[in-house]
């Protein structure tokens, strides 16, 4: 529920509330957030979503990898979104709070659910002296762009919505905001009562995945979301080792996987000609039109780009065993 701006109001009395930027009793996870090797031991309120296939940033699969030790967890460290979003959390739960007439602190510290092992948060912020009693403020920046294309009827993703749910049932908190600051120059509060099925839904999803990881169950990967994982967890290969695939429906893939191969090769070569003819008819102008197209050119002049490192990767060469086997007859036949 999108709420306006208004004026403080009075609340009367205050309330004394714990505050959870000050821890009330030593905590196992009192500890700093980035820290990869503590983050590993639980699942966080941006991962809950990982657990239904609704994060569209890390699929169940990873999740599972990454809390298993068998991938590292993703530095996002030099990500430019990531970094700026970081720098800017303050300045957008200063203004909200000044807007509404709030009081925030931040919280830097990772809360553990009271009953559920492995499970915990790392809020952004709280309010307090409220009238409602304490709640929780998660900021997010949206870039414009993504606004208009990911949050449907201008409401938050599913994702952020189980975020806050997920740290509602870690610090006990009735109530949440979710704090938008969107293009830079629009601010949006969500408010979201504490929904207890969901609630409900998080903590049970969180037990069954680290009972999953204990007994070595992994989820079914998700070719379309898993393809690079994939491709990370398959670099090596063990040479002289041949295994056979007893699966009509891997046929029909490699097949199709040839299919593509030569598409693609096809429509590179047609790209390339018919680029070429474009820029032999346009010559040297910078603009062109040729009936209902118009078409802009610019240079781009050359990069000297320095030497860098080039991730290993796997090679898959398909050849055709009956096309092969029909050659060997002919030859054998030539003899």
């Amino acid at each position: 529920m999108r709420r306006e701006p208004k004026r403080r109001e009075r609340t009367g009395r205050r309330r004394m509330v714990p505050s959870l930027a000050i821890p009330a009793e030593a905590s196992a996870f009192a500890v700093p957030t980035f820290d990869p090797a503590v983050r590993r031991t639980f699942v966080g309120a941006s991962e809950s979503a990982s657990l239904f296939g609704l994060n569209p940033w890390k699929s169940p699969l990873e999740l599972w990898m990454t809390k298993a030790g068998l991938i590292d967890e993703p530095d996002l460290s030099s990500n430019e979104r990531v970094k700026w979003g970081k720098r800017n959390e303050d300045t957008v739960a200063k203004g909200l709070a000044e807007d509404y007439g709030w009081q925030v602190r931040r919280v830097q510290r990772v809360i553990p659910h009271p009953t559920v092992a492995n499970m915990a948060c790392t809020p952004d912020y709280e309010i307090v002296n409220h009238a409602k009693g304490p709640g929780l403020l998660q900021v997010k920046t949206v870039d414009s762009f993504t606004f208009r294309q990911h949050w449907p009827g201008k409401e938050p993703p599913i994702n952020y919505v189980l975020q806050l749910q997920h740290e509602m049932a870690c610090t006990g908190r009735a109530w949440g905001i979710l704090g938008v600051l969107v293009g830079g120059n629009q601010g949006l509060v969500f408010e979201y009562e504490r929904d207890l099925a969901t609630v409900r839904d998080i903590e049970v999803a969180v037990a069954g995945f680290w009972a999953s990881i204990a007994a070595g169950v992994s989820p079914d990967p998700d070719f379309r979301a898993d393809a690079e994982l994939i491709l990370k967890l398959y670099r090596q290969v063990t040479k002289g080792e041949t295994r056979t695939l007893d699966d009509p429906e891997l046929e029909t893939v490699i097949a199709e996987l040839v299919a593509l191969g030569e598409a693609k090769a096809s429509c590179e070569r047609k790209h390339k000609e018919f680029r070429a003819r474009l820029l032999e008819a346009i010559g040297s102008a910078e603009i062109a039109i040729c009936g209902d197209w118009e078409v802009r050119s610019r240079e781009v002049p050359e990069v000297v780009v320095p030497v860098t490192t080039r991730r290993g990767y796997r090679t898959l060469n398909i050849l055709s065993r009956v096309a092969s086997a029909a050659e060997s007859t002919d030859a054998a036949k030539a003899a």
